[in-house]
């Protein structure tokens, strides 16, 4: 009994109190020693002496060990309720944490369910959509719901072609929009393909906004309203290319007053029509770099004209009866609202609530129109942003999943358990008893490999940004990581095929090259077609990547081609020594090129002579790669090169791209060259670097519906950490600038580049 922790603490006291006590009577006694002391004749009458003094003494010496005993326990008993506090202390927090995640997350779900079943109408704002790159942390830890990628947006609106729950589509332009002109053609597309090609011209598309630029009065073509705000204006003013010129800038006219930077370039380019460098070394365009803009602008002009004739007569506008009409509207822009509706551009003024209520009446319109019987009550109608509106789609589709996973498995279970497999009828034969043949056992397709087929899909590699060596950096992109990623997928059992998604000026002709050779292998060893999707983009070295692919899909805005070679590096003699006054010595050298990575002296015509070889050899090693991707000769290549760019209309025509279309037929034609049937499907899943991964992560929670409602408690601890992810984001930009100027001061590096605009 002493030893038990709960009763210890309290007969401690009074036994420690015993062991101080004098005894003058003898201790309580057994009853077969109280019968003997009964029966003493004599008791000794001294109060303080007892007779038995020896056994008071053992008692004593007993509760004395007992009380050093009960001291232990009482030592050990307080470290155990200090113990158990500290498990309170600490496990309270965790328990308290959890139960808030666990009622938070059950509120989300029951609100995202909500969602999933009520009636909806998706507003997208177009400023809000930023491109297929990593989005920078602003939109991720934005306070609003609206940011969104171009790729999620773009399967946003493919669920809601199949969603019978979205009325319609409601998009708000607002402060521009920054996916460039080619892409903006390929959203108008999907948007297209919701209100045409699923059933669903009961559905409705309308726009408003408070101004509307060009590309965004692109996007209100395929709208059914589009309306403005009163003293909006509408920017359609066309296409203009600007060009700087720093010739003066550089030179040294042999005066010293004039020389203003002492900074001289030396350019180096094959061929005419490659005006990278043109910025540094000329005054005014050249005749082929005007010839070259001129013939680009005005096709991309023509497409915009084309696609607002076909939006203006299809309304039965009698006023625009030929392009003609059209490119006088377009002279005298821009217009404010009033003008707007007069001229048949718009279809009405209107502040933002009235638009909210017209939304709400196309809505209810159509419920009308849908329903056989008038309902009690009216539903409500929900107005989601295309991120909360893709939580709750992809929520509920794996909550189905799950369910019909669960369903599957349990009735397998109990078939299995009455002697049943699979479904089949009748008991099946034990694998001893089997009757079959290796022959025919080889034939029975294993049950791990029908699992794994499930999981069959089409990889899709983002390249996205100005091309270099190494890691990809910020907005640089990385030939090593570009490489690994294309290895990855090409050694992946499950993926038929790969889409690469290229939006780039180009860059590094050394990295580029690298690219190509792990493309090359991936389609001729691999055995995997590979489908090139172009986005505003894919010049130089971006299309060096492209040309090695089994076929190339542009958009008709896309800006491509500029097969050619530009060397570029500065001297900084004049600049140091006649405005810094720094001197320097190059004197002393072994080898008489060892200096030709010093930024201090012009190159000497020795040099030149190297530079002229090497980039000559680079220019045919180009032309070699774009002739074996796309089964051209030399000579047609270089009459389409010299370093021209074309719009993705231009290209088709010409050869250099296969089809017209976005990420949509791509996906198409790598399913098609896969061997799967017209009506087979599978998935694209995206493959991506660790960073990339990081930042979809956030993008995908500041996405959700959960975050927006519940975000005040998230974002104070993620926006810290937000702070210091840009800031490193910052450094590894200025590093990479300062790095690129390093290189291009130091040496004429080669680079496939189309920086034209």
């Amino acid at each position: 009994v002493c030893y038990n922790e709960k009763v210890s603490r309290r007969i401690l006291p009074s036994i420690c109190r015993l062991s101080r006590y004098r005894f003058t009577t003898p201790p309580p006694e057994s009853p077969s020693a109280t019968s003997s002391a009964s029966s003493a004749s004599t008791v000794s009458s001294n109060p303080i002496v007892n007779p038995n003094s020896n056994s008071n003494a053992e008692v004593l010496t007993q509760l004395k060990l007992m009380q050093k005993q009960l001291n232990t326990v009482h030592r050990q008993t307080r470290k155990t309720y200090w113990r158990y506090l500290f498990y309170v202390l600490y496990l309270t927090p965790i328990f308290v944490i959890w139960s808030s995640v666990f009622l938070w997350l059950k509120r989300t779900k029951k609100d995202i369910m909500e969602q999933k079943d009520a009636y909806k109408v998706i507003n997208i704002v177009t400023s809000g959509i930023h491109s297929t790159a990593n989005p920078d942390l602003s939109h991720i830890f934005s306070d609003t719901t609206h940011s969104i990628s171009f790729l999620k947006l773009k399967k946003c609106i493919e669920y809601a072609c199949n969603d019978d729950t979205v009325l319609g589509i409601s998009l708000i332009t607002d402060n521009g929009i920054e996916i460039g002109y080619a892409q903006t053609q390929e959203l108008r597309e999907e948007l297209r393909r919701f209100k045409h090609e699923h059933n669903n011209e009961h559905k409705f598309i309308a726009a408003y906004g408070k101004s509307a630029d060009m590309k965004e009065y692109l996007l209100s073509t395929v709208c059914d309203e589009f309306y403005l705000m009163e003293p909006a204006i509408l920017n359609i003013y066309g296409f203009a290319f600007p060009q700087l010129f720093f010739k003066k800038l550089f030179q040294n006219i042999g005066v010293k007053p004039y020389v203003l930077i002492g900074v001289k370039p030396y350019v180096l380019k094959r061929e005419k029509y490659k005006n990278f460098a043109d910025t540094f070394v000329e005054d005014e365009m050249s005749q082929e770099h005007r010839d070259n803009l001129s013939s680009l602008g005005s096709d991309l002009y023509s497409q915009f004209l084309s696609i607002v004739y076909k939006t203006l007569s299809s309304n039965g506008d009698e006023r625009y009866q030929s392009l003609d009409d059209v490119k006088e509207i377009v002279n005298h822009a821009p217009y404010v609202s009033a003008e707007a509706v007069e001229k048949g551009l718009i279809t009405n003024t209107m502040q933002w609530k009235d638009y909210q209520v017209r939304l709400s009446q196309l809505g209810y319109q159509q419920l009308q129109s849908d329903s056989d019987s008038e309902q009690a009550s009216e539903p409500d109608i929900l107005f989601l942003s295309p991120s909360e509106y893709l939580t709750s789609y992809e929520f509920a589709e794996q909550r189905d999943k799950k369910k019909k996973i669960g369903a599957t498995r349990s009735s397998r279970s109990f078939l299995k358990f009455l002697g049943f497999e699979d479904g089949k009828e009748g008991p099946q034969k034990l694998p001893f008893e089997s009757t079959e043949t290796d022959t025919d056992a080889k034939h029975v397709e294993p049950k791990q490999h029908r699992a794994k087929s499930r999981d069959k899909h089409i990889a899709l590699i983002n390249v996205i940004g100005e091309i270099h060596s190494g890691e990809s950096e910020g907005t640089m992109v990385g030939s090593d990581t570009v490489e690994h990623l294309i290895r990855s997928a090409s050694a992946n059992e499950d993926v038929i095929a790969m889409v690469l998604r290229i939006d780039s000026p180009g860059g590094d002709a050394i990295a580029s090259e690298s690219i190509w050779n792990a493309v090359y292998d991936a389609k001729v060893n691999g055995k995997k077609p590979i489908i090139v999707s172009m986005g505003d983009m894919c010049a130089s070295g971006g299309y060096y990547i492209a040309s090695a692919a089994d076929k190339i899909f542009a958009l008709p805005g896309t800006i491509t081609g500029s097969i050619g070679v530009v060397m570029m590096s500065m001297s900084l003699n004049e600049l140091l020594t006649e405005k810094l006054h720094i001197n320097y010595d190059q004197s002393v050298k072994f080898g008489e090129n060892s200096d030709i990575m010093l930024p201090f002296e012009y190159p000497t015509e020795r040099l030149q002579e190297r530079y002229e070889t090497m980039i000559e050899a680079l220019y045919q090693i180009f032309m070699h790669r774009v002739a074996t991707g796309r089964n051209f000769d030399l000579e047609h290549v270089r009459n389409i090169a010299q370093g021209k760019v074309w719009s993705g209309q231009q290209a088709m025509k010409i050869g250099l791209v296969d089809g017209l279309g976005g990420l949509t037929e791509a996906k198409l034609a790598a399913e098609q060259l896969a061997g799967l049937g017209k009506d087979e499907h599978v998935k694209l899943l995206k493959y991506a670097t660790k960073m990339e991964k990081f930042m979809d992560m956030l993008d995908g929670l500041g996405d959700t519906v959960a975050t927006t409602k519940y975000k005040s408690s998230i974002l104070p601890i993620l926006s810290q950490f937000a702070a210091l992810l840009k800031f490193k984001l910052w450094i590894t930009s200025v590093h990479s600038k300062m790095k690129q100027f390093q290189t291009m001061t130091n040496e004429p590096k080669p680079y496939f580049l189309c920086l034209d605009f």
